[in-house]
């Protein structure tokens, strides 16, 4: 198999659920569904007949920028998932031979900007931050023609919280518990 390279575009499902030190009950969530973009590059070699490995690197920019204002006390919340870049390591099995279908296991780090929009009474605060995080997926992959290949993937990934200290008032403090949910497909090209 060998180095390949790819486009990806897709759709990602940005979620962010902020707890807010002053208030009580459920957490706001700011969730929306967006477009993503990018790339990868990687590697895949057969073990046996069967069964393949092989590890990859990929980056991708997204339009997620989910907001709502808290009936409370009247801010704005903004949560924008900018980027998202790391490794994959994909374990696959080849159904016929031209269709794989693999499990994805990887790391990433997401790049996200958010901002709560103050007030009358206050200034408001924005801030800017990555997060590491796990992914975990399936997908699968058919050759369109030679060297060319179609590949699909559905992943989930869980990022570490943040806290954000926004000194807007009584809140003094924000903490993020974001996840995302991707559908990609990838055009790939086996050198």
């Amino acid at each position: 198999m060998g180095i390949y390279l790819g486009g990806t575009v897709g759709a990602t499902n940005f979620n962010d659920t902020v707890s807010i030190n002053n208030t009580s009950g459920t957490p706001p969530m700011l969730g929306q569904l967006g477009f993503m973009g990018g790339g990868v590059v990687g590697y895949e070699k057969p073990i046996t007949n069967h069964f393949h490995l092989g590890v990859e690197f990929f980056g991708n920019g997204t339009t997620s920028k989910p907001s709502l204002t808290d009936a409370a006390t009247g801010l704005k919340f903004t949560s924008r998932y900018q980027a998202n870049y790391g490794v994959r390591a994909l374990s696959g099995y080849q159904l016929t031979p031209s269709t794989l279908a693999h499990l994805i296991v990887g790391y990433t780090r997401g790049a996200i900007r958010f901002t709560d929009t103050g007030a009358a009474t206050s200034a408001g605060a924005a801030e800017s931050f990555s997060s590491n995080g796990y992914e975990i997926g399936l997908g699968g992959v058919t050759e369109l023609m030679s060297n060319v290949f179609i590949r699909k993937d559905v992943i989930f990934s869980g990022y570490t919280s943040h806290t954000v200290y926004a000194n807007i008032g009584p809140i003094t403090y924000n903490n993020h518990n974001i996840n995302t949910a991707d559908a990609l497909l990838i055009l790939l090209y086996r050198f």
